[in-house]
């Protein structure tokens, strides 16, 4: 993969990340929100456990694109 499709997708999996951890934010203080109120959470908790799952896979693809990005530039350089 050349370097520009790379910077591609890196931008990307950063939008993919900030949504993620939006989503991740927003279900953690509706869990809050229910438990305070005496609600049940269970399903919320389940889908907070989604989103976080879903934010480390693109946490995970950022590293592996930054990491042969890193190749590129080695290789470049050398």
């Amino acid at each position: 993969m050349d370097r520009k499709l790379l910077l591609s997708h890196l931008g990307l999996v950063e939008a993919h990340i900030a949504a993620a951890a939006r989503k991740v934010a927003r279900q953690k203080a509706l869990i809050e929100e229910l438990e305070r109120d005496g609600a049940n959470a269970a399903s919320a908790k389940a889908l907070l456990s989604e989103f976080q799952e879903f934010l480390r896979f693109h946490l995970e693809d950022r590293v592996r694109i930054l990491e042969k990005l890193s190749n590129i530039d080695r290789s470049l350089a050398g």
